[in-house]
């Protein structure tokens, strides 16, 4: 079985309980770079348990949360309807979207692609964001920079959380430009939990081409949600690209 179709339980959410207190501010930053406005319809591919579609949703945008963990979206319709805000929540796969131009921005945030080992499979899920957008529509992806992560490696870390100790083992495959982790989770009493995942990284000049492939044309490059600039120490990579609003344009662009 897949990773990505057993990691995300309860235990996922555990391991990272500072991300909720750090949404805010990336949601903000998301406003900041896309200029949406309120009403516009958002995908929020990838939504977890709604992390950043609950705040996007409190402030008047329209939200559809997709997600293939049935376990992560219970829980946002759970956030949600305590939150007193509407999530349009649908469970599916990635490579194939029930969309056709019909959102004003797809965001996919904390790494949320390069999860699937065939190339052509992280590929056909750009395909799908270009047909769920409306023309003009903007794509807002947020990756783990591979150049900072390998810059400052660590094949072995360690952390404390509230009820139990995370050990995280990492390798990174430069033939394929995978990442795999295997982390253990030791709990107090000393019971321990073992889990896996494997991400295709990618360089910046891949993901441009992956993204014109799709039809989808860069407009911005940020390195962190502060809107800082990307490099080789920035610990985001963080991509803003556009559906074209003609066809023409497309076909020029091809073209060139």
């Amino acid at each position: 079985m897949p990773w990505w179709k057993k990691l995300f339980n309860e235990d996922y959410l555990a391991i990272d309980p500072h991300l909720d207190e750090e949404a805010p501010l990336e949601v903000e930053a998301i406003l900041q770079m896309t200029e949406l406005k309120p009403k516009s319809k958002i995908l929020d591919l990838c939504c977890g348990h709604g992390r950043h579609a609950i705040p996007l949703a409190k402030k008047d945008f329209q939200i559809t949360g997709f997600d293939f963990s049935e376990h992560l979206l219970q829980r946002a319709a759970q956030a949600a309807e305590e939150s007193g805000v509407t999530l349009r929540l649908i469970h599916g796969d990635t490579r194939q979207l029930p969309f056709e131009d019909e959102f004003d921005a797809v965001i996919s945030m904390f790494t949320a692609f390069g999860y699937f080992e065939r190339e052509e499979d992280n590929q056909k899920v750009l395909s799908e964001v270009f047909k769920a957008l409306k023309p003009g529509g903007v794509f807002l992806m947020d990756l783990l920079n591979r150049e900072h992560l390998l810059k400052n490696w660590q094949p072995k870390r360690w952390s404390k959380q509230t009820d139990f100790i995370l050990l995280e083992e990492m390798l990174f495959d430069f033939f394929r430009g995978v990442l795999e982790v295997n982390r253990t989770l030791i709990h107090d009493d000393h019971e321990s939990k073992k889990s896996n995942f494997s991400l295709r990284l990618y360089t910046l000049v891949e993901l441009l081409e992956m993204l014109r492939k799709a039809n989808l044309y860069l407009e911005a490059v940020f390195g962190d949600f502060k809107l800082g600039q990307y490099s080789a120490d920035s610990p985001r990579m963080i991509i803003m690209a556009n559906k074209p609003r003609e066809r023409a344009k497309t076909e020029a662009r091809r073209e060139s």
